[in-house]
Formats: structure tokens, C-alpha cells, sequence
């Protein structure tokens, strides 16, 4: 890519890279400058609007990565979601791992027994990444098994690289809400339709600016 847009306007066009969340940091492969700026704080805010609006108390939603791989994205999601709002951070925060067995996927909480005494009643289940929705599936109904109902898991994931059949896969689970970014190149008919489609250009724009005037990115894009 990087390749492609230095033939196609030169240096003198193209002076620097900027990357929202790269799930696979590319930086080190550029002969160009690479700032790296994150959505989380967007995200977070956003997800903190809406369960304002329904009545979802914050102190009583875990966040958890789909897999124990996710583990430090879903925690740096945590510290923006949450900020000074909650004293313990590890008391909402969990993970479900993976087993395999050949052919066979076992997904699993691994530690139970800490989510049930912990009382909190809302999910969110936070990847960076989302392609064919399976692990986010396996992720949800391990917590279903818990005793969280399905509409009480929240899905908020920053790039929507969706497969053949994730969009329905998506739509028929059944959670609460999904929350996404236009950081792909999806039409909005492509997203599932339950989803909440945030603008990526809410931190691209203004970091682009602070970047153009050699001024230092604001904190908020930091992640």
C-alpha cells in the first residue's frame, strides 16, 4: 500500500503515515514517518453515552477480550471506559481463553467462580478486530452460561473486517449492541444492522491537524 501512494503522488504528497489501532503494527516495514493514534477514547465515551441513556450502571459491566490473546487491548479499553470512575479495575475485568482439540474449539471462563461473586450484570467483549464473529459468538456464550443474558453483552470492537456470513452471524446472536468504526471500507448496508457505527474520522481529522502543525497529539489519542 505504502508502495502505491508514494508512486502515485511522491514524498513531497505523502509525508508521514497515520494508523488507528493497527492489529498488526506495520510501522516497522515503512520508510515513512508512522504516528500511531488510538479510538478507544472515542469508543469508550460513546459506549458510556449509551448506557447512560439506558440506564446501565458502569460499576456493575465487566469488559473481557473474546480470547486470552486480546487480553492487554481489552484492558487498555477498560482504563478508558472506566477512567477514576471505578477504585479496583481488575474486579471488572475478565478472560475467556481457548482450548483445542483437533478439529474441536473449547472456549472457557477462567475464573468463574471471581465473575460469580463479583455480581456485575453486563458484559462488554472488546477486540480490536472483528472477521467472521465466531470468537465473539464462543466469547458471548461462554458469559450466557454464566447467567447473562444475552441482551446484556455488548459487542465494541474498532475494525469491522467482515467475512461472508458475519453480518448475519452478528445480527441473529442476539446481544444488546454492537458498536463498530467506518475505519473499512463497508458500505452501511454491510454492518449488521443492530450495530452502532461510529465515525473513525472523529479522531483521524483532528490528529491529522495537531500532526500538520508539528504540535504534540492530544492525549485523548493515545491509547
Amino acid at each position: 500500500v505504502q508502495d502505491r501512494l508514494l508512486a502515485s503522488g511522491g514524498k513531497r504528497a505523502l509525508s508521514g503515515l497515520v494508523e488507528v489501532d493497527p492489529h498488526w503494527p506495520g510501522h516497522g516495514f515503512t520508510r515513512l514517518p508512522v504516528d500511531v493514534i488510538t479510538a478507544f477514547g472515542m469508543m469508550a465515551r460513546s459506549l458510556r453515552e449509551i448506557f447512560r441513556i439506558k440506564g446501565i450502571p458502569v460499576n456493575e459491566v465487566a469488559i473481557s477480550p473474546p480470547d486470552q490473546g486480546r487480553g492487554k487491548v481489552a484492558k487498555r479499553f477498560a482504563k478508558a471506559f472506566f477512567g477514576s470512575d471505578v477504585e479496583n479495575l481488575a474486579r471488572h475485568l475478565f478472560t475467556v481463553a481457548k482450548e483445542r482439540h483437533g478439529e474441536d474449539v473449547n472456549s472457557y471462563l477462567t475464573d468463574p467462580d471471581r465473575f460469580v461473586k463479583s455480581g456485575l450484570k453486563y458484559v462488554v467483549i472488546f477486540d480490536d478486530l472483528v472477521q467472521s464473529g465466531g470468537t465473539l459468538e464462543q466469547a458471548a456464550l461462554v458469559y450466557h452460561q454464566q447467567g447473562i443474558p444475552m441482551r446484556a453483552i455488548w459487542f465494541v470492537t474498532v475494525h469491522a473486517v467482515l467475512t461472508p456470513g458475519a453480518k448475519e452471524r452478528l445480527e441473529q446472536m442476539g446481544v444488546g449492541g454492537i458498536l463498530l468504526t467506518n475505519s473499512t471500507d463497508l458500505c452501511r448496508e454491510e454492518y449488521p444492522a443492530n450495530a452502532r457505527v461510529l465515525d473513525v474520522g472523529r479522531v483521524v481529522a483532528p490528529a491529522v491537524d495537531d500532526i500538520s502543525r508539528d504540535h504534540s497529539l492530544r492525549s485523548e489519542f493515545y491509547g
